[in-house]
């Protein structure tokens, strides 16, 4: 979409769901499908936040917002309210019982009519929750900075190093990823492009969204996975120099890895090691990137099986289904070797009748 001819800063509704109309449709805006757009995209709405709260149509605000944001129509910013939801919604985990934001009596009386009015949905109240938790706290749209309140560059900067841990290192990017079996989201670091370098780092971000870095030194982070019982760890390092997969034991109270031991040498098998997950007998299942195949492999670190592919590439394996039954399997399209032609390279598989059930993956908790 091209630049709009210029925007539109709305802020402060509190819930006011029939004023919000009646303002939109004065500047010009007109409803279609539910959805409040501009003719001919030419302006955009930039909302700053303080949905909720006051007046008890804050569903229907939420909804004409979201809609309109889903759609191109519109930009939104993270409110004081919506920030204060978030809080009085999650566990505080440094105090067992407690939330973020306490549940006093002030607190609860400045939250209540959103807190009734949510009452009578909890799956409405936890998708409220979960798109407040998307919103930017602020927009640098170069002509136009938008903030619900002041702009101080320095209270960004911090904001911006606890969400962008590498931004030291502008040539990483985020590679493997998923969760424990306590909800804690685990992910991994790689340079990406030139000439590789042992600069990746495994990261732990918990439910209270503390982000800790784990263990650095790594060419291609990895295979990330956790056993059943949750209490053994696995990742991986995929340069072609190393292809090893490790194992460690796993505190699941503290989500802290042990002292890693090398679990699997992929030189046995075709392919490097990528993408990772566990069945529910406790194997791992390494996808063998550049070798055509996924591998089975035992707790004890044992070739049990592996599976051929119809692409050069393979890049995740997964159970699903449900009885978690079917093994999905992804893959990549780019570098492939032009003497093999793989006119299925890039699609996501399904290999039935393995026998073989896979565990539920926990949702991250934050």
């Amino acid at each position: 979409m091209s630049a709009p001819d210029g925007y539109d800063i709305i802020g402060d509704i509190h819930g006011q769901a029939g004023p919000l109309e009646a303002l939109l449709h004065k500047l010009g805006y007109r409803e279609r499908w539910g959805i409040w757009r501009y003719p001919d995209q030419g302006r955009k709405a930039i909302f700053v936040g303080d949905y909720i709260d006051r007046n008890k149509n804050a569903r229907r605000v939420m909804d004409i917002v979201k809609r309109m944001e889903e759609h191109d129509e519109a930009l939104a910013v993270m409110g004081n309210h919506e920030f204060n939801a978030v809080a009085y919604h999650t566990p505080d985990p440094d105090r067992p019982g407690e939330y973020l934001r306490p549940h006093s009596e002030k607190n609860r009386f400045q939250h209540r009519i959103f807190l009734e009015e949510m009452e009578e949905s909890k799956a409405a109240h936890d998708e409220a929750i979960a798109w407040f938790r998307t919103l930017p706290m602020w927009l640098d749209l170069g002509e136009v900075r938008v903030i619900h309140a002041s702009w101080v560059a320095r209270h960004h900067a911090v904001v911006e190093r606890e969400a962008d841990p590498e931004a030291h290192l502008p040539e990483n990017r985020f590679n493997d990823g998923g969760t424990d079996m306590q909800g804690r989201f685990w992910a991994g670091t790689m340079k990406d492009g030139g000439e590789p370098a042992r600069q990746g780092t495994f990261y732990r971000l918990d439910p209270d969204l503390t982000l800790t870095a784990w263990r650095g030194g790594i060419w291609t982070t990895n295979g990330l996975a956790f056993s059943p019982d949750g209490r053994r760890m696995y990742f991986s390092d995929s340069n072609p120099a190393v292809r090893t997969i490790w194992a460690c034991d796993y505190d699941t109270e503290t989500g802290t890895p042990g002292e890693p031991a090398v679990f699997f040498d992929t030189r046995r098998v075709a392919g490097r090691p990528d993408g990772g997950t566990v069945d529910a007998d406790g194997c791992y299942w390494q996808a063998g990137v550049s070798g055509w195949q996924v591998n089975r492999i035992s707790p004890e670190g044992e070739l049990l099986m592996s599976v051929d592919m119809p692409v050069e590439k393979p890049t995740k394996p997964m159970f699903g289904g449900r009885n978690l039954d079917i093994l999905f399997v992804t893959s990549l399209r780019q570098g492939l070797d032009p003497e093999r032609p793989q006119p299925e390279a890039g699609s996501l598989f399904a290999i039935t009748g393995l026998g073989i059930r896979g565990v539920e993956q926990a949702r991250f908790r934050g």
